[in-house]
Parts: structure tokens; C-alpha cells; sequence
């Protein structure tokens, strides 16, 4: 009898492991794999092209560390994440409500929103790098035309503004996508709450405030989290949009990290940056997590 159970179980095992097999395979070989090279050539000089290269030990961890350009990828990419996080979230939320509440052509404002997100990052950050140009992007044209030529900015090339544009059409393209999620959390809200609401005279602020946000606690863990990662990763946009500059204003972790990679020929030193930024957003990425999943019981 044991020895057909074992059989049995045998099977089963096989079989589930013929699904998850595939999978497993592929994120050992491009994840687990490519992240145990990169923590050993970032205790190396290994330029990425060249089969000799010299054990440095911790000495790349030594340099970006004391390197002011490392120390202001790190001030840009802990700036961007902030801001893009908080102002996201909060606008994702309000615009949650507010399709949730509406009556008709729900499905058309959800796709208009949410469209941004499904355009490519180059390709957005193209249709804006030409909108946001000084001398023929139509914001400055319209700012002529409506006579308000003195509001007239490089977007992208001053410094002083360039941060605020960037963040801006992060904003803009992700915006839809936590939209989506806080929408399918508030399905979740029964109307017999709202409705008790009401009855006990509890007006829009005080529902929201006493009912609705607590009740988003889930959504908001899932948004916070997943924005903290992707903002830390972000790379395409400010590729396309800034390439790290005018000078190194818009310069992220990832961006220096590419560019020690390629153009710097410095492998062990962008390795060394990768290692430090993983270690950095799994941390900061638990920590939160548990913050809020806390918060989540406690309504």
C-alpha cells in the first residue's frame, strides 16, 4: 500500500515538475545565475571584454562610494523614486474614486488612462522629448500663443526643471497602471458599507477617510512596492529622455551602471553598483512591505 502511494506520488511530483520545470529552469539560468556573476566580477577589474582580469576584492565598493558621481546617482535615484511613488499613488487613488463612482463610460476613461501604460517607454519618451522642445515643442507654442512666452522653459535641457519634466512623464505613463489595481481593489468594498455610511450622515471626506482608505491598505502595499522597485529601475525613459544629464542631474544608478558597463569599459565597477542596488531595494522593498502589511491588520 505505501509502496503505491509512493508511486502515485511519484507521478504527481513529475508531472507538476514537468510545469514548473520550464520556468524554473529559465529564471536560474537568466536570474539566479546572472546575479552570482555579477556579485564575482564586482570583486574584479574585468573591463567585460578582456579573459584576464585581476581579483580587487571590495576596492570597487571603496571607489563608488567615495566617488561624488556614484553619491549623486544615489540622490537622483532615491529623488525620483520618492516623488514618483508619492504623487503616483496619491493621483491613482483619487482617480480610482472617481471612475469608480461614474455612470457612464467607465470602460472608455479606463482605457484612456490605462493606454499610456502600453506604449513603449522609447516611444513615449520620444512623442515627449519632441512636445517638451524649446524651440518647435508644442508646449512652448501654445504657452506663445496663449501670450504666456515668459513661462517658456527647456524642459529638458535647464537643469533647474529637468528633474520635475522627468518625474512628470513617469507619473504620466505609470499613472493608469496603478489605477487599474486600486479600481479592482475598491470592487472589493461592499456597498452595504458605503450605504451605512451615508445613513449614519457620514459625508465624502469622512467616508473616504474612515472607510475607503483603510480598506485600500491591500492595494496600497501592492502599488508602493512595486513603484519603489520599477522607479529604482527606471532606465529607458531617462536613456531616451536626458541620457543622465544636462550634466549628471538626471544620472540614476542604473544609467551610471550602464554606462561603467559600455561606454566606461569598467565591468567590475558597474557590477559592484548592481550588487549594491539589489541589496538596497530588497531592503527597502521588505521593510516597506512589512510596514504595510502591519498597517493592513491594524484596520
Amino acid at each position: 500500500m505505501h509502496a503505491k502511494n509512493f508511486s502515485q506520488n511519484k507521478k504527481l511530483n513529475l508531472i507538476s515538475f514537468s510545469f514548473y520545470g520550464p520556468a524554473l529552469l529559465v529564471y536560474i539560468l537568466f536570474t539566479i545565475l546572472p546575479a552570482c556573476f555579477s556579485f564575482y566580477y564586482s570583486l574584479t577589474d574585468w573591463n567585460g571584454i578582456s579573459k584576464e582580469y585581476n581579483i580587487v576584492g571590495i576596492q570597487n565598493y571603496i571607489d563608488i562610494f567615495t566617488g561624488e558621481r556614484f553619491l549623486n546617482a544615489v540622490k537622483n535615484t532615491t529623488i525620483i523614486t520618492i516623488a514618483n511613488v508619492a504623487i503616483v499613488n496619491i493621483c491613482a487613488i483619487f482617480l480610482a474614486i472617481a471612475l469608480d463612482n461614474l455612470r457612464r463610460a467607465k470602460s472608455f476613461y479606463r482605457s484612456v488612462f490605462f493606454t499610456p501604460q502600453v506604449l513603449s517607454p522609447i516611444i513615449v519618451s520620444y512623442m515627449w522629448s519632441y512636445m517638451m522642445s524649446y524651440s518647435s515643442g508644442i508646449i512652448n507654442n501654445i504657452l506663445d500663443f496663449l501670450k504666456l512666452g515668459n513661462l517658456k522653459q527647456d524642459w529638458l535641457g535647464d537643469p533647474k526643471v529637468v528633474m520635475y519634466s522627468l518625474i512628470f512623464i513617469l507619473i504620466w505613463q505609470g499613472l493608469g497602471f496603478y489605477m487599474v489595481i486600486y479600481l479592482a481593489n475598491l470592487q472589493t468594498i461592499p456597498n452595504e458599507l458605503i450605504e451605512a455610511c451615508k445613513i449614519d450622515g457620514a459625508g465624502r471626506v469622512s467616508q473616504f477617510k474612515n472607510l475607503i482608505l483603510p480598506l485600500l491598505a491591500p492595494g496600497v502595499t501592492t502599488c508602493v512596492v512595486l513603484g519603489t522597485i520599477m522607479s529604482v529601475n527606471t532606465f529607458d525613459q531617462i536613456q531616451a529622455l536626458t541620457g543622465g544629464g544636462p550634466g549628471f542631474r538626471t544620472e540614476t544608478i542604473v544609467v551610471s551602471m550602464v554606462y561603467e558597463a559600455t561606454r566606461a569599459s569598467r565591468q567590475g565597477v558597474a557590477s559592484s553598483q548592481a550588487v549594491v542596488l539589489f541589496i538596497a531595494t530588497a531592503i527597502v522593498s521588505l521593510v516597506m512591505t512589512k510596514y504595510l502589511r502591519k498597517r493592513e491588520v491594524e484596520y
